[in-house]
């Protein structure tokens, strides 16, 4: 599963709650026992948004993108299933905690996917 994001306006949270919305996705519906994401050393905010949902920054992967001509490294961070993150349905978990868009068309996604039908937000 791969999380990307591009917020216009910063600083107001929506970033954190969409990527802590799709790790509780991954945990509960898909049942991923880890979670991977990279972002850019330079990106202070990208790694604010990964330690905020709890991930844990591994290291660094020195010029593995290479992008508009140039070579970039990425800082790792990763989340692993523990039964401490307090996982429960995740409908009740979303509209509880965020109650906001992302956390419903988050669950439509996720009943659509267990449904297998097409999704109408």
């Amino acid at each position: 599963m791969d999380i990307a994001y591009i917020v216009s306006i910063g600083g107001l949270g929506y970033a954190s709650e969409a990527a802590y919305a799709l790790c509780k996705f991954g945990f509960t519906d898909l049942r991923l026992h880890r979670i991977f994401a990279t972002c850019r050393p330079e990106n202070a905010a990208s790694s604010r948004v990964m330690e905020k949902i709890g991930m844990t920054q591994e290291g660094m992967l020195r010029e593995h993108l290479f992008f508009k001509g140039k070579w970039h490294s990425s800082f790792g961070y990763s989340i692993q299933y523990t039964a401490n993150l307090g996982i429960a349905d995740i409908d009740d978990v979303l509209l509880n905690l965020f109650g906001s868009i992302v956390g419903y068309v988050v669950c439509k996604i996720s009943k659509a996917l267990q449904e297998k039908r097409s999704i109408e937000c």
